[in-house]
């Protein structure tokens, strides 16, 4: 197999293929493709057993309630699951329990933030009592950064 060409998908990892005998293929791989069968087995798992504050949220996310904007859940992005992203806006949104208080976590969370927006997406980050207390606050919030993004 020889590498042809490189295009961007919606995370910038698209890759055209061309086989020994002239076909082509695309194929997305968001980070190395053992890392990314892992990241996406994960991602599955996550997804099942979701926070009660990502329950709440992803309630009044799903079916483009917000903006009519789509949104994903427990999706990867390059090597990292991300809580929500609404691909079209290139929007993240995180929710954060009491283990993001931590400083080694709070490191890791804004490197991984770093490369998120060095991937061209804008991170938003909600404690779980914010979501859990204040929903309307949350939703107008992800909102205002909705329309700044369009």
């Amino acid at each position: 197999m020889i590498r042809a060409k490189t295009h961007g998908c919606q995370t910038g990892a698209w890759s055209l293929y061309r086989m020994e005998n002239g076909k082509e293929y695309r194929r997305c791989y968001h980070s190395p493709a053992p890392l990314y069968r892992w990241v996406i087995g994960f991602a599955k798992e996550q997804r099942l057993e979701p926070t009660p504050a990502e329950a709440v949220l992803w309630a009044a996310l799903r079916n483009r309630q917000v903006a009519g904007a789509k949104f994903r859940r427990q999706h990867v992005i390059d090597r990292y699951v991300v809580d929500f992203v609404c691909l079209a806006a290139r929007l993240v949104v995180e929710v954060d329990g009491a283990v993001h208080d931590l400083p080694e976590q709070k490191a890791w969370d804004a490197f991984r933030s770093t490369v998120l927006v060095q991937l061209g997406f804008e991170v938003i980050r909600f404690r779980n009592d914010d979501v859990l207390l204040s929903l309307p606050a949350v939703l107008e919030t992800i909102r205002q950064h909705l329309k700044q993004s369009t």
